[in-house]
């Protein structure tokens, strides 16, 4: 599951995002116990790359079958 949403690793980052999959990844709580889909934890985030913020989970996030 490919996840993009706006913004910093912050409580404004919570909420449902939908996904380039077209399926909805779910953020709540705030850093540093920020989860998606209610298990996946962000142990890193605010990785800048050249056109992107890359934020790091600890799971693989499977779409819905």
């Amino acid at each position: 599951m490919i996840a993009a949403a706006p913004g910093p690793v912050a409580a404004a980052l919570t909420g449902a995002h939908k996904t380039l999959e077209t399926d909805e990844a779910t953020a709540a709580g705030s850093t540093p116990d920020l989860t998606v889909n209610g298990s996946a934890e962000v142990p890193g985030g605010n990785v800048q790359t050249a056109d992107a913020t890359v934020r790091i989970v600890d799971t693989v996030l499977m779409p819905a079958s």
